[in-house]
C-alpha cells in the first residue's frame, strides 16, 4: 500500500506546484476581498480531481496490468485510491481551516463560524464527489466515467435545490426544530457512503479483465 502511495504522489509531483500556485494565488484574492467562498469550493474541488488523474495516468501507462503481476491484490490497488483521497481531502480541510484562521484576523473576513459551515459543506461535497467518482471510473472508464460523474452530481444536486425550495419556498413545510441536530448525522452518513462506494469499486475489479 505505501508503495502505491509514493507512485501516485510522484506522479502528481508534476502537476503539484502548478495547483498550488493557483490555490496560493485564490486564497490571497480569497481574503484580500473578504470572501473565501471560491477558495474553499476550489481547495476541496481540485483536491478531489486529483485524484481522478491518477487514473489516467494509470491507464497510459497500462499500470493495472503491470501491478497485477506483482504481489498486489486487486482490494489493495483500490483501497490505495481511497486512502489517497482521504489524504487529499485532509488536505483540503487544512487548506479551509487556514483560511478561517486568517479570516478571524482580517476585518473585512466572513465570520469564523460562516466560514466553518461553508468549509464544512464543501468539504462533504468533495467526499460525495469522490464517492461517485471512484467505482465510475472504474467502471466506465475515465472519459466516459466523467460524464456519468457529472450527470450524476447533477441529479443529486438537482434533488437537494429542488427539496430545499420545497421545504422552505413559499407556502411550503418548514423543518421542525429537531431536524438542527440531524445535521450531525451527515458526516456519519458521508463516511456510509465512502464505504459502501469502496465495497462497489472492490466488486467492480474483482469481476474487470484487464
Amino acid at each position: 500500500m505505501k508503495g502505491l502511495l509514493i507512485k501516485d504522489f510522484l506522479l502528481l509531483k508534476h502537476s503539484a506546484k502548478l495547483i498550488l500556485l493557483f490555490l496560493a494565488v485564490f486564497c490571497v484574492t480569497g481574503t484580500w476581498s473578504g470572501n473565501a467562498t471560491f477558495f474553499a469550493s476550489l481547495a476541496a474541488v481540485l483536491c478531489a480531481t486529483t485524484v481522478n488523474s491518477t487514473f489516467s495516468y494509470d491507464n497510459l501507462a497500462k499500470w493495472e496490468q503491470f501491478a497485477l503481476s506483482a504481489p498486489v491484490s486487486r482490494r489493495q490497488l483500490v483501497g490505495e485510491k481511497y486512502v489517497l483521497a482521504l489524504i487529499m481531502t485532509g488536505l483540503a480541510a487544512v487548506m479551509c481551516l487556514l483560511l478561517i484562521v486568517i479570516n478571524a484576523f482580517l476585518s473585512n473576513g466572513q465570520s469564523p463560524l460562516e466560514l466553518a459551515a461553508l468549509c464544512f459543506s464543501v468539504l462533504g461535497g468533495s467526499f460525495l464527489m469522490i464517492s461517485l467518482m471512484i467505482p465510475l471510473t472504474i467502471r466506465f472508464g475515465n472519459e466516459n466515467g466523467r460524464i456519468v460523474l457529472m450527470v450524476s452530481m447533477a441529479v443529486v444536486f438537482g434533488v437537494l435545490f429542488a427539496g430545499v425550495n420545497l421545504l422552505y419556498g413559499e407556502g411550503g413545510v418548514t423543518f421542525p426544530a429537531w431536524s438542527s441536530y440531524a445535521a450531525w448525522g451527515v458526516p456519519v452518513l458521508l463516511i456510509l457512503l465512502f464505504y459502501v462506494s469502496y465495497r462497489i469499486s472492490c466488486a467492480i475489479v474483482e469481476k474487470k479483465e484487464y
